[in-house]
């Protein structure tokens, strides 16, 4: 038993290491992991999310705070929708799709295709990690819904960079994160070019 479990992490870690050195090779020269800690408001994990896709897309630094001001401030504490996001990656130029879905199968449809998704979920269903290990969150719980953007999806895990402290290639398990959702809806943003 020892064993089976011992050959799990070690697979997992390799899985880790692979994705933080090859993850840069693979997807350009831009670091493209955003996170909304002191970019001028409470609520900024939605334009955090949408610089992080856009980063990834263009190959060039887009900021949190670039992404604030094509939204503005619609809500309280700066809470943003799915639409000012699509609405921000599109003044961007950055294509994307706003998807409503009924299943886990349905996000991971869109990552083997090589997209990115931006979902949005309530953080106190998703067990914070224990210690320095990356599965499950690496900050504290609040009761709001929170935007992240998933990147990858492995055994029972989706791979998520969470724009909260310690949030950069986080193991979420995939039951929890669809169950804890917000509104089953994703926005996706792949990285084939579509010609109109």
């Amino acid at each position: 038993m020892c064993q089976v479990i011992c050959m799990r992490k070690l697979i997992l870690a390799l899985v880790l290491f692979f994705i933080v050195v090859l993850q840069p090779i693979a997807e350009g020269k831009i670091r493209w992991y955003r996170t909304q800690i002191d970019t001028g408001q409470v609520g900024n994990c939605g334009p955090a999310t949408a610089a992080m896709v856009a980063t990834w897309k263009k190959d060039k630094p887009i900021t949190v705070e670039e992404v604030r001001k094509i939204i503005g401030l619609p809500y309280v504490e700066g809470d943003t929708s799915f639409e000012d996001l699509e609405y921000a990656l599109n003044r961007l130029k950055v294509d994307n799709e706003v998807k409503w879905i009924r299943r886990i199968s349905d996000i991971e449809k869109e990552l083997k295709e090589g997209s990115l998704v931006i979902v949005c979920f309530f953080p106190k269903y998703i067990p914070r990690s224990k210690s320095e290990s990356a599965y499950g969150r690496g900050y504290g719980t609040f009761d709001g819904g929170h935007y992240s953007v998933i990147f990858d999806s492995l055994s029972d895990y989706f791979v998520v960079n969470d724009p909260l402290p310690n949030g950069e290639f986080r193991f979420y398990n995939k039951s929890l994160i669809f169950k804890s959702l917000v509104i089953k809806k994703i926005l996706v943003v792949s990285r084939e070019v579509k010609w109109n």
